[in-house]
């Protein structure tokens, strides 16, 4: 019951947005554990889900929500102990899934029931022409292509997620052949300097050669050489990706591995981080996970800055600052999710316009109001929309020279 209990104030703090960072990081690690945890946090950090139960709420429980929130709270904590007690002999998957459905009925109906007393909302409406248009736009994928030295690029499968540089081949993750690299000599191929880049509404890996690998962001360009010689291990970054490097020895000690952005360039041994720096932005932005990595800014002579797990480095210009973030909200995507946590309004939808490649416009004057939303990348854009939309944002769509146009509305 103490779970329980936990989880449910942490739904309450989320629903009306005062849990801090530890929580917040808390209440998605819970809804990561178990398939079943993540649909019905989705339910409950969606308005529309919301409704629909407060619909069910109403229907069952009338107006008097205080009273039929605390007779429904002792009669599934009743059921709750009286599971637990009979299923002392059972094994302890047994008593999970026993022990789901009475959790899943306590969070939900307590959710509920706290966003009638703080946000009591209308029951839903018909559904609008702006969402029968953000339904037939579909979320991004595996998509990329692979420049080759001679300038010839290659459309890489969209039924694979990643390839595989090694000496004088490149596969995708199966095993299947991508292209051959140069011709050997002695051998060994001569090293050669390569391009993956995925467009708006893409996204896809690659292992280099080191053994390192690379997860990239819709958008975003990654060069890299087909081998790695000498003694640091450089590629170059436009946009969006998340590393996980290999630590590589040699006789002189370690193999530095550096990535080069706009703004940064970022030294590592062996570590996992993720970098942002679109060129469209005015902020370079790493973010630590695991290890240590040095960052310096492409701009001017300041000495770099070594950085820990769970700190962000945020380079602007000359300058960079460091702070420390939940590191799951910048890495959330390549997991497939949408992770905005009091994110800048802007921000958000320039991450919907990359992944479902629109256009983007705004009307009126817009709110300076961060929002909050957890989605998976795997929706169609209304399903985002609707998340967005619970925190007070409009929409319109609209379609310009075949392209999709996303019209965000503010006040008039």
């Amino acid at each position: 019951m103490e779970i329980t209990n936990r989880i449910v104030y942490l739904l309450r703090g989320h629903i009306s947005r005062e849990l801090n960072a530890q929580e917040q990081a808390e209440l998605l690690a819970w809804g990561n554990r178990d398939p079943a945890f993540r649909r019905l946090l989705e339910e409950v950090v969606s308005e529309e889900g919301l409704k629909a139960a407060l619909q069910a709420f109403d229907a069952v429980y009338g107006t008097d929500q205080a009273a039929s929130i605390s007779r429904m709270e002792r009669r599934i904590a009743d059921g709750i102990r009286a599971a637990e007690e009979k299923s002392l002999k059972r094994r302890a998957t047994h008593r999970l899934q026993r022990w789901i459905p009475y959790a899943a009925a306590v969070i939900l109906v307590l959710a509920v029931g706290i966003y009638v007393f703080r946000y009591r909302v209308g029951l839903p409406s018909k559904t609008t022409d702006t969402t029968h248009l953000a339904a037939d736009i579909q979320p991004g994928g595996n998509r990329a292509t692979l420049k080759l030295s001679g300038g010839r690029t290659i459309s890489l499968s969209e039924e694979q997620g990643g390839i595989v540089v090694v000496d004088g081949d490149i596969t995708y993750e199966d095993g299947n052949t991508v292209t051959a690299l140069a011709d050997r000599t002695n051998g060994r191929s001569d090293a050669v300097q390569l391009e993956l880049a995925t467009p708006n509404g893409g996204t896809y890996s690659i292992t280099l050669p080191d053994g390192s690998r690379v997860w990239l962001n819709a958008a975003s360009t990654l060069k890299y050489p087909s081998r790695f010689d000498g003694k640091e291990r450089i590629v170059e970054l436009e946009g969006e990706a998340y590393f996980d490097v290999r630590s590589v020895k040699s006789d002189s000690g370690g193999e530095p591995f550096k990535v080069i952005t706009q703004g940064q360039t970022v030294e590592v041994l062996g570590t996992q981080f993720n970098i942002s720096a679109y060129p469209d932005e005015s902020e370079t932005k790493t973010t630590l996970v695991k290890g240590r990595v040095q960052v310096t800014s492409t701009i001017g002579n300041r000495p770099p800055i070594e950085m820990e797990p769970g700190q962000q480095a945020i380079t602007h210009g000359a300058y960079t600052d460091v702070k420390q973030v939940m590191a799951d909200k910048y890495t959330a995507w390549k997991d497939g999710f949408f992770y905005f946590d009091r994110l800048p309004m802007r921000e958000a939808i320039a991450q919907l316009a990359r992944w479902y490649d629109l256009e983007i416009s705004y009307k009126g004057k817009l709110s300076e109001d961060n929002m909050f939303a957890y989605v998976e990348r795997n929706k169609p854009l209304s399903a985002v929309l609707r998340a967005l939309e619970k925190s007070g944002l409009k929409f319109e769509m609209a379609q310009t020279d075949g392209r999709a146009r996303l019209i965000v509305l503010g006040e008039r």
